[in-house]
This record gives structure tokens, C-alpha cells and sequence, in this order.
């Protein structure tokens, strides 16, 4: 049996760090979010995780990624075709954390490169196809990353979300 993204939680985090995760990962087990662990030859050795609503991605969650060892966490969301333009009734305290969190392209080669979008209502330039990227994630971030998230859900299961 493959170990669960808890376990790499209590193996690899604590303190606050530990908290924000658990909380995170048992709010999106709460609605239905499932958990695929990606093996193939770029992340076998990595611990990242899809996040997913049937067969489409959410986002993506790494803990302690040997190439990033300034971030003992990170979040991302997966892009879809959720219009990110529209603010989903988020207060002005959401949105500052959604513009706060914007994944600008490190040109990683998943895509052709950033682009400008308007996010929560303000244009960006160069945003990565992720949209959203939590480096290391406070308490104060968890209302954002999981309203993020059952935005996402709703638009796939409304059938925009997209396919992984």
C-alpha cells in the first residue's frame, strides 16, 4: 500500500508548517478531493502530489522538493478554464492574498511562457499556467488557497474545468 500524503506530512513538516498541511489536506479529503502521487521519472523521487476532482487536475501540493530547498511546502492551482478574471464574491482581504499568490512563468517548459491575464479583477503579466503558486503557506493563507480550490471543483464538475 502506497503511504498516504498525511504520513509525508508527519514525516517531513512541524510546528506551523505541520498545522497549515493537515489542515489543508483534511479540509480537501472533507470535499472530495482525491490524492494521486506522481511517479513518473521527473517526480519519483520528489514527493508531488496531484490533486484531483475525478479525472481532472485541482492543483498540485510538494513537500520538501530537493530543488527548492528554501520551501518545505508548496501549493499550486491548476489553471483549467477557470476564469480567474471574476472575483467567485471573495472579499477585498481574499483577493489581496489571491494577488499576493500569483505564480509568475519561471519558464519551466510545461508551456510557451506567461501571459497576461486579469485575476480577481487586475491584470497580470506573465502568469504561469498555474495561476496561483503558495510558497511555504501561513494560516492566513488557507481561506484563499481553499476557496481556490472549491472554485476549481465547481467549474470542473460544471464541466469548464478542463481534463488533466
Amino acid at each position: 500500500m502506497e503511504k498516504q500524503i498525511e504520513a509525508y506530512i508527519d514525516e517531513n513538516l512541524d510546528g506551523a508548517a505541520k498545522a497549515v498541511a493537515t489542515e489543508f489536506v483534511s479540509f480537501l479529503r472533507e470535499i472530495g478531493i482525491e490524492f494521486y502521487k506522481d511517479n513518473c521519472p521527473c517526480w519519483r523521487d520528489k514527493i508531488y502530489y496531484w490533486l484531483k476532482c475525478g479525472d481532472a487536475c485541482v492543483g498540485f501540493l510538494a513537500i520538501k522538493d530537493p530543488e527548492e530547498p528554501q520551501n518545505l511546502w508548496t501549493v499550486w492551482c491548476d489553471d483549467g478554464n477557470t476564469d480567474w478574471a471574476k472575483t467567485h464574491g471573495m472579499d477585498d482581504a481574499l483577493i489581496r492574498i489571491g494577488h499576493a499568490s500569483i505564480d509568475y512563468c519561471g519558464f519551466c517548459g510545461a508551456c510557451g511562457g506567461g501571459r497576461t491575464r486579469v485575476i480577481l479583477g487586475r491584470s497580470f503579466d506573465n502568469v504561469c499556467n498555474c495561476t496561483f503558486r503558495f510558497d511555504n503557506p501561513k494560516e492566513r493563507d488557507l481561506p484563499f488557497m481553499m476557496r481556490m480550490v472549491e472554485i476549481r471543483k465547481n467549474d470542473i464538475l460544471n464541466g469548464q474545468g478542463g481534463l488533466a
